[in-house]
């Protein structure tokens, strides 16, 4: 099933804005959990959470809640 984004209402959106942020405030606590410790292991997880594609379905929410909102502003 494809997602559409543009028919999605701004409060959908900050919904959506907010799991996507849940989901990336746990992998980084994943992350720093070994910082000071292991390295290794934290700059494998560093690498994980940077190339996690949340970061670029946050980008393309928060612009789309922009495109919202000046929309609205006109």
């Amino acid at each position: 099933m494809e997602f559409d984004i543009e028919n999605v209402s701004l409060s959908d959106l900050v919904i959506i804005k907010s799991d996507i942020e849940k989901g990336l405030s746990l992998k980084e606590g994943w992350v720093d959990a070994v910082r000071g410790r292991d390295y290794d292991e934290y700059m494998r997880r560093h690498y994980l959470y940077h190339t996690d594609e949340n970061h670029a379905k946050l980008e393309r929410v928060n612009a789309h809640i922009k495109e919202v909102i000046s929309a609205v502003t006109k």
